[in-house]
């Protein structure tokens, strides 16, 4: 794999953000680590050479209570764009 940054977004509702960008972009599922609530911890998806890392908001794990979807953000995103 290509990839030397690897974005990390979280949803409200990842098992349809995977869906959705698996049906929508063309990307595949590489991993998904579900979660013992029904959510997914982690999920890594491909597309050619580039992946996206994906998990579902507040799943009660450390990492998840440091990061909030946009959603409970107002609106409001992070962003960050890289052109090499």
């Amino acid at each position: 794999m290509g990839a030397k940054i690897i974005p990390s977004i979280r949803y409200k509702d990842c098992k349809k953000a995977v869906d959705w960008l698996c049906e929508a972009f063309g990307f595949e599922e590489h991993l998904i680590v579900p979660s013992d609530t029904g959510g997914i911890l982690h999920a890594q998806l491909i597309y050619q050479d580039r992946m996206i890392m994906l998990g579902s908001a507040h799943e009660g794990d450390e990492f998840g209570r440091l990061n909030s979807s946009p959603l409970e953000l107002e609106g409001r995103i992070r962003q960050v764009f890289i052109w090499l």
